[in-house]
């Protein structure tokens, strides 16, 4: 019980702390849950919602973003967590933080996925709310948007 409460207590805390200065909100170790879709090759959209997502800045203006459990499809046969890692971050007046990456290889199962690099990402992320899009594997647009745990 008592690593339950401290769990949550980091997940609220994470999400973000009020730096007491007009810059952005500083969010560390921040994890979202929300709605995930991909556009298959036939038009048609593939819809999961409940999908966390996990975000953590790194001193070097990247981040790395973790989707625990996610499907592509419905003809997936599993879930798997897939890492993006080298997403740049800029402080935005007022977005909290605009997300962007290109020509990112996602990690998956063990191991990289370089037929599934991720390009044109573009998002934004503050102390409550995380959106992003981006396109895998050249094929599949794919959006999240999100709230904070």
């Amino acid at each position: 019980m008592m690593i339950a409460a401290m769990a949550a207590a980091v997940l609220i805390s994470g999400c973000g702390k009020d730096n007491g200065n007009d810059n952005p909100v500083e969010i560390k170790d921040s994890s979202y849950t929300g709605t995930m879709k991909v556009v298959q090759t036939d038009g048609s959209v593939f819809e999961q919602t409940g999908v966390k997502v996990g975000v953590t800045f790194n001193d070097d203006n990247t981040l790395k973003l973790v989707m625990y459990g996610v499907k592509f499809s419905e003809k997936m046969p599993l879930t798997l967590d897939m890492t993006v890692e080298g997403i740049n971050w800029q402080a935005s007046s007022t977005a909290g933080y605009v997300l962007s990456g290109d020509n990112l290889i996602p990690e998956a199962m063990g191991g990289p996925f370089p037929d599934y690099v991720i390009t044109g990402f573009k998002g934004t992320v503050d102390s409550s709310k995380l959106a992003f899009d981006l396109t895998c594997g050249g094929l599949y647009p794919l959006s999240f948007s999100g709230t904070c745990l």
